[in-house]
């Protein structure tokens, strides 16, 4: 294997004294843009090979920065949608986000534009749902694979 990624995420702004965690929609926009030079640093420094910015992203300005920063220090940028309900995200939020917040950002939300490469991450997600794959050869499956679902 490779070296381990570097990972950024915003949620570490949010976290108070006690390491818990507390968002402030006030200091968003400056946690943002310490998130950015966090990164930008990371660029320069050239430790990492690999970097994952952990953020909600519901306007193109949020990561457009990042895009730009990284394709000019040479790397390939992928972007991660994840999509659900409202009511499914507020259920089950780690930060306890209230349905409220999280339809607030759905209404806000832009579509990644098309020149950005997007990673399908619904096997990652969903895989939960397969809970056995057996590779045999020689059976009338196809390609030999078959899949049990629940």
């Amino acid at each position: 294997g490779g070296s381990a990624p570097r990972i950024l995420s915003l949620d570490d702004y949010f976290l108070n004294d006690d390491n818990e965690y507390e968002y402030e929609e006030e200091m968003e926009g400056s946690y943002r843009a310490s998130l950015l030079k966090a990164f930008q640093k990371n660029l320069a420094e050239g430790w990492f090979k690999f970097i994952i910015i952990d953020s909600v992203n519901s306007r193109v300005a949020h990561f457009s920065e990042f895009w730009s920063a990284a394709k000019c220090k040479g790397f390939q940028v992928y972007i991660a949608e994840i999509k659900s309900f409202p009511d499914t995200c507020a259920s089950n939020s780690l930060h306890k986000r209230t349905l409220q917040d999280i339809t607030k950002i759905q209404r806000e939300w832009e579509a990644t534009p098309d020149h950005y490469i997007r990673l399908d991450l619904r096997g990652v997600i969903q895989g939960s749902e397969i809970e056995e794959v057996e590779m045999d050869e020689g059976d009338d499956d196809i390609d030999g694979i078959s899949i049990e679902t629940t």
